[in-house]
């Protein structure tokens, strides 16, 4: 078990390199961009990266002005409510599962790597560290089926009318979605075979503990079973990052920035 841990880590580690060697070229690549459209409007000024940092100082500048628009629109979604009630409510629900499990685990990565190894443990450290706490458990069972609802409510309508605009679904990504929180509950149900978790720690975990109880008959070697479906679910993870540029989760981040760059050109000039 010890074994296949280190390995796994090993091989998390190397992965995450380069999903953060993608994500420094995609964020210069855009800021180029960025920069060359900001200096096309204001002729004076310098394309590129320099482009865009004069533009981010005028930016925080704008902050309170843009915080509504930013919320309602951008992340909220306003119109969409209005407009499809049900593609509004699978947006809700992928939205709040996809970042909450997100934070949950990058917090949880940085109680195991970082604050562990320096010999942090507050409280909140604690619980990170705890992956049969019930904030732990708990958080990660409900956000996974956020998740996987969100999902299957876009599945059924893969196309939003908003105003007289058809914007078309975005299945491969669904997918993804969709195999990231299955594989989740995999990973959970395989731990708990594996560190042979009690009931009354695990109670937390009812999907997992569910799926732990149907597969627990099979005698399988449980600690071999968790490390390939921790790798499948990390997998399933970069691959939706790998495509996040080119399909619709695309407007997770441009849709805030719209939202804000429309609330500046419509507010008044003196």
């Amino acid at each position: 078990m010890e074994r296949l841990v280190e390995l796994r880590l090993w091989l998390f580690w190397r992965e995450m390199a380069l999903v953060a060697l993608l994500a420094a070229a995609l964020a210069v690549r855009y800021a180029v961009a960025l920069g060359a459209g900001h200096a096309a409007g204001q002729e004076s000024r310098s394309a590129g990266v320099l482009g865009v940092l004069r533009a981010g100082l005028a930016f925080l500048g704008q902050l309170p002005v843009l915080a509504q628009p930013l919320l309602v629109e951008g992340l909220w979604h306003r119109r969409l409510r209005f407009a499809d009630a049900r593609a509004w409510m699978g947006h809700a629900l992928i939205l709040a599962g996809f970042l909450g499990l997100g934070a949950m685990s990058a917090l949880a990565a940085l109680a195991e790597h970082v604050f562990r190894p320096l010999g942090v443990f507050s409280g909140v450290v604690r619980v990170a560290l705890n992956k049969d706490h019930p904030v732990m458990a708990l958080g990660n069972e409900l956000l996974g089926v956020a998740l996987l609802a969100g999902a299957l409510l876009r599945w059924r309508s893969p196309r939003v009318r908003l105003r007289d605009t058809i914007i078309p679904g975005d299945r491969p990504a669904l997918l993804l979605l969709v195999l990231i929180g299955a594989s989740g509950y995999a990973v959970e149900a395989l731990r708990l075979l594996a560190e042979a978790v009690p009931l009354r720690a695990a109670r937390f975990s009812f999907f997992g503990f569910m799926l732990s109880s149907l597969l627990q008959p099979l005698g399988l070697n449980w600690a071999h079973w968790h490390f390939l479906a921790f790798q499948a679910h990390v997998l399933a993870a970069i691959a939706l990052f790998f495509y996040l540029p080119f399909g619709r989760l695309t407007h997770i981040i441009a849709g805030p920035i719209v939202a804000a760059r429309a609330a500046l050109r419509a507010r008044p000039t003196r």
